[in-house]
């Protein structure tokens, strides 16, 4: 895919970047340019038909929540914990000015582990799904902001002109606001399971204004996570960007996450690569990822590195992408604790059977005496 070079979205204030006047689109390209990713071009000739099916699957993926998002007793016992944190802590967000991460659970496999390894040093490839060897890297527009629903929501202006939430009314306030609590529960669940990254198609400053105008109680936890805007890397490297040339979204995808795994997996020699999410609404990042973890450096290869991937929706309304992270929110300890290689897809069939995948083996326990040591 290729982009072309779009308006600006915004202009440097004297005290800061200040929203004006400009389009909201899915994806800059100018060196000069600050906004959302502008959507390819064939985005906005595409009729209904694409819109009708991607409402057909959050209709689906709303009965699946509604039915227990296909977790079973066992996993319901692990999971519990994980929705009540996320819930303390968008309250927390809300109504206080605490710090942390707002919770302090601990899996039933961690406990497990935990015990083993008391007695003796071990290999730190048994520890992979610990929170100092995984990193979980999210996308930003269309994954933790509703860029789609925002271009067709009171916020955007027939000319695709940013509106001022505060002029915008009251219900549409309230959907952001409902929102926004799913985002938070997830972003404070993921830092508490590891290393989180933002990467972006973006223009900087994008996630930093989008999160403080759109997703202020976000803020809080945007600030432990680094974003790294894709298409600078590509900048730094070819300084080309004043042409009118193509840019590949796949390879700025690829720069980017590789800067933040190879970052992450190089706090010590020779440190293995072993337990790398990641999570958003294109295919083509999802590609990007096990590219990167496949040309990782020589010294790691012989060591096992699970690549896992949470492919979302593409294009989805605010209800159904608050649905999607409900969902990432209450399987997301178990997609950590896998052991294996995972391409989740929400858009494909069968989701239950894809996330059950997922789920640990807990060496012969039975649900009741997991459901007894998770309210320990």
């Amino acid at each position: 895919e290729s982009l072309k070079p779009q308006p600006p979205l915004f202009s440097v204030a004297e005290r800061g970047w200040v929203p004006r006047p400009g389009l909201m689109g899915c994806c800059t390209s100018s060196v000069r340019e600050v906004g959302a990713p502008r959507k390819p071009a064939d985005d906005f000739t595409e009729g209904d038909d694409k819109k009708l099916s991607v409402r057909r699957k959050e209709d689906e993926l709303a009965e699946f929540v509604k039915s227990g998002m296909g977790r079973s007793s066992t996993a319901l016992a692990v999971a519990s914990n994980d929705v009540a944190s996320g819930e303390a802590a968008s309250g927390e967000a809300r109504g206080s000015a605490k710090s942390g991460l707002g919770s302090t659970s601990m899996s039933v496999l961690n406990m497990f582990t935990s015990r083993a390894s008391r007695s003796a040093p071990r290999d730190s490839q048994f520890d992979y799904a610990s929170r100092d060897q995984t990193i979980i890297i999210f996308d930003w527009d269309d994954t933790l902001l509703p860029s789609s629903w925002m271009r067709e929501s009171p916020l955007v202006d027939e000319k695709g002109h940013l509106n001022a939430l505060s002029d915008v009314d009251s219900a549409v306030q309230d959907q952001l606001r409902t929102f926004m609590d799913q985002v938070v529960a997830v972003l404070a669940l993921s830092l508490e399971l590891g290393k989180v990254v933002v990467v972006t198609n973006a223009r900087r400053p994008w996630v930093d204004i989008s999160c403080r105008t759109f997703l202020p109680e976000a803020r809080q936890y945007m600030k432990r996570i680094p974003v790294l805007y894709g298409l600078e890397l590509i900048e730094a490297k070819t300084r080309s960007f004043g042409e009118d040339k193509g840019v590949n979204l796949t390879e700025t995808k690829v720069r980017a996450m590789k800067s933040a795994v190879t970052k992450f997996y190089s706090r010590y020699d020779n440190q293995s690569w072993k337990n790398v999410l990641s999570i958003g609404d294109a295919l083509f990042e999802h590609d990007a990822i096990r590219q990167v973890v496949r040309d990782r450096p020589g010294y790691t290869t012989e060591k096992k590195c699970r690549t896992k991937t949470i492919k979302l929706l593409e294009c989805p309304s605010i209800t159904g992408l608050e649905t999607q992270l409900k969902i990432v929110r209450t399987w997301l300890r178990s997609l950590v604790e896998s052991d294996d290689d995972l391409g989740i897809d929400f858009g494909a069939q069968a989701l239950g059977d894809q996330l059950s995948s997922a789920m640990p083996a807990y060496g012969g326990e039975t649900s009741q005496d997991l459901v007894e040591l998770s309210s320990r």
